[in-house]
Order: C-alpha cells, then sequence, then structure tokens
C-alpha cells in the first residue's frame, strides 16, 4: 500500500502541472537579470513551512542518505510545480547532487531528479533518467506514468500509450485510463478518450481527490482541444476550485479563456503580479489596453527575462518568447525562429498552433505542409490548428 501512495504522490503531482499541456506550464526557471519589477514568489502556509524545515533539516544531518534526499526533494519540486518557484527547483535539484556522478543511483532519486529535470523542460535528460528505471524495473508504475507523459508532450503518443498499457492494474484504474486517455487523445482517439475518462471522473465521487484531479486535468485538455467549450469551461473551473493556487491550473485555465477572447475573466485568474513566464505571457495577452500597466509591467519583465535567456543560449521559454514577439514585439522573424526552437523541444498542438501562426506572418509557407504531415502521422485532433489550417488555406 505504501508503495502504491508513494506512486500517486509523485505520479500526479508530476502530471496536473505538466498537462497542461496545452501551455507548457508554467515551468521555474532561474534567473539572473534584475527584474523591471519585484514578481514575488507566493508565500509557503505555515505549515508548509514547518514541514519544509523539517525535511531540510533532516537532509543536512544526512545528507548522503537517498530516503531523506528522496524526501525533500520531492517535496520541495512539488511546491516549486504548483507555485513556479525557482528557488524551491535549485534546491530540489541540489539534494539530489550526490547521486550525479553515481552509475547506477538508487530508483528513487532517479525518479525525483527525471521529475524535476521534467519540470525544468530538460524532455531528453529526463527520459534518460526514466529509461534506466525501466530498464532495471520495467513495470515500475511512476516510471511508465512519468515517460508517457514526457513522451506525449516531445509528439511520441504512440509510445506514450504503450508505456500506459504497462502500468499494472494493481496500481489504479483511473490512474492508467488517465494515461491512456492523454496519449490516445494525442494519436486519433480523442473523443472516445475523452467519454472514457468522464466515466472514470463519475465513478471516483467519493474515492481519491488527487487521482480525480489528475482525471479532470487532462479531461479538460482534451475537451478544449475538440472544441468541447462548455465541457472544458466545467473541467477548469473545478480545477480551480480545488486548487486555486496551482501555477498550472491557472495557466491553462486563463490561456483558455484568452483563446476565447474572455480577457477579464482571465485577468481575474492571473491577477496583477504574475511571476512566472508563461503567467506574464498571458497576463500581457489578456491586456486591457495600453493603460493597463501591470500588462505592462509583466511585458517589460518578459522582455528583459528573454534578453537574458537568449544572451545564455536557453531558449527552454522559446514557446513564450514565440508568442509574445508575435502578439506584442510584431516582429514576425523572431517569432519563426522561437517558434522553431521550440518545435525541437515539444510538439504538442499548441506548439504547432503557434509554429503555424509565426511561419504564416514570416511569410514562411513550406511550414504549413510540414505540420499537415505531422498531423496526418499522428493524426493529432485539434480543432484550433484544423481552424488555423483552413484559414490559411482559403484565397486571398
Amino acid at each position: 500500500m505504501q508503495a502504491k501512495n508513494n506512486f500517486l504522490a509523485i505520479g500526479v503531482s508530476l502530471l496536473t502541472t505538466l498537462s497542461l499541456i496545452n501551455v507548457a506550464a508554467a515551468h521555474p526557471r532561474h534567473h539572473d537579470a534584475k527584474p523591471v519589477v519585484a514578481f514575488a514568489y507566493p508565500a509557503l502556509s505555515d505549515e508548509e513551512g514547518s514541514k519544509f524545515e523539517k525535511l531540510q533539516t533532516a537532509l543536512s544531518a544526512k545528507p548522503d542518505d537517498p530516503g531523506a534526499a528522496v524526501a525533500f526533494a520531492r517535496y520541495a519540486a512539488s511546491l516549486a510545480r504548483r507555485d513556479g518557484n525557482t528557488d524551491l527547483l535549485k534546491l530540489a535539484a541540489g539534494s539530489l547532487a550526490p547521486w550525479s556522478a553515481v552509475d547506477e543511483p538508487p530508483i528513487d532519486i532517479l525518479i525525483v531528479r527525471a521529475n524535476v529535470k521534467q519540470i525544468d523542460h530538460r524532455f531528453d535528460e529526463a527520459l534518460a533518467d526514466l529509461d534506466q528505471i525501466i530498464v532495471r524495473d520495467p513495470y515500475n508504475p511512476q516510471a511508465l506514468l512519468s515517460r508517457a507523459f514526457v513522451l506525449t508532450t516531445t509528439g511520441r503518443a504512440r509510445e506514450a500509450a504503450a508505456d500506459c498499457a504497462r502500468i499494472r492494474p494493481n496500481v489504479s484504474v483511473t490512474i492508467r485510463e488517465t494515461c491512456a486517455a492523454r496519449a490516445l487523445s494525442l494519436s486519433g482517439a480523442a473523443q472516445r478518450s475523452l467519454t472514457r475518462l468522464e466515466a472514470s471522473v463519475r465513478a471516483l465521487k467519493a474515492k481519491s481527490k488527487t487521482e480525480k484531479t489528475f482525471a479532470i486535468s487532462v479531461a479538460a485538455e482534451i475537451a478544449e482541444r475538440i472544441g468541447e467549450t462548455e465541457k472544458a469551461t466545467g473541467f477548469y473551473a473545478e480545477l480551480l476550485e480545488a486548487d486555486p493556487r496551482s501555477v498550472f491550473v491557472r495557466a491553462a485555465y486563463a490561456d483558455f479563456l484568452v483563446s476565447q477572447n474572455k480577457f477579464a475573466e482571465a485577468r481575474a485568474i492571473i491577477g496583477d503580479r504574475p511571476h512566472t513566464e508563461t503567467l506574464m505571457l498571458l497576463r500581457v495577452l489578456a491586456s486591457a489596453g495600453p493603460s493597463d500597466q501591470p500588462a505592462n509591467a509583466a511585458a517589460a519583465e518578459l522582455k528583459a527575462r528573454m534578453e537574458n535567456d537568449l544572451a545564455k543560449d536557453d531558449y527552454s521559454h522559446a514557446r513564450e518568447y514565440a508568442r509574445f514577439a508575435l502578439n506584442r514585439m510584431n516582429d514576425p522573424h523572431f517569432a519563426f525562429d522561437m517558434a522553431r526552437a521550440n518545435w525541437r523541444v515539444q510538439k504538442e498542438p499548441l506548439d504547432a498552433r503557434i509554429l503555424l501562426a509565426a511561419a504564416e506572418a514570416a511569410g514562411d509557407h513550406e511550414t504549413t505542409h510540414e505540420i499537415e504531415a505531422w498531423i496526418e502521422a499522428t493524426g493529432i485532433e485539434d480543432k484550433g490548428l484544423q481552424a488555423a489550417l483552413a484559414a490559411e488555406a482559403e484565397p486571398v
């Protein structure tokens, strides 16, 4: 039973943030540049702070103890993911440093390390750790679940579906169904996946809140993609009510609202002091106009972070920078470069939509054929992407 609980704790916290995967969600990064405005991290509650300090004290007493390192890194990473807190993510990574040169670290170390790398968008490195686990323990549910979500993020949904199918029944029907739904929904079976997932959610009324949140987050993503707007709205609202602090939930819901031109509602969710690149971008896109000072401040900070990142050849936020260049900077060629850089790492429907928009603005028509070939090869269903392709095909 303990192994199952550990699986749910790490697997679900990973995926509810990753999933958004319509918005590569708000992953935190460290920035050395002096911010234009002080965008502060949300403070931990007294209970969270106390638990964090206890785990940190235990780790300080035994820095080479895998159990202490895993407990601390897992908790720090979960808080970092929820709040978009760069400093906590760095602490999580640092606690795992004693095993960086070990050929075969403990499996729990590899799992947490892979999750930290995934949050940081180092997908290839995360996959290397997960591959190593699965070679040693072919049916490890945490590794299979985590690898499935990294694979879907990088455009390998059919491989992800195979990993989901290998998760053994004694783990959780809902976990397996949710894993499979996301993978299959990105490879030609979106409506069927959503129907099955909704049935799982209804069956969870009196069961695990964590499992239900995981399932609803994926259901919201699928519903949005296939144009089930009312369902998606309900799912996102339920997620926000369950965890109003989650950066992932706020970003996913706000991006959904921005896509429908519901800017005031999006602003209410984002707030006036966004602190991650994704939330800053969305605050800019949801601007109330030239006199919207919070949007202007977010734009200035996002531009400063972009310049700092690119000076270090850091393209981890290329998705956000491509959208920023298109919508705020009016620089289609730079937007296309950023969209291309992002496409090399992430291949989800949103990434394809961004690349298509940037290519069209930059006058690159060959990219349309590339995206059409990708859709045909994967079976991707995305009404927004299909509409954009149809609009481009119309004679001028």
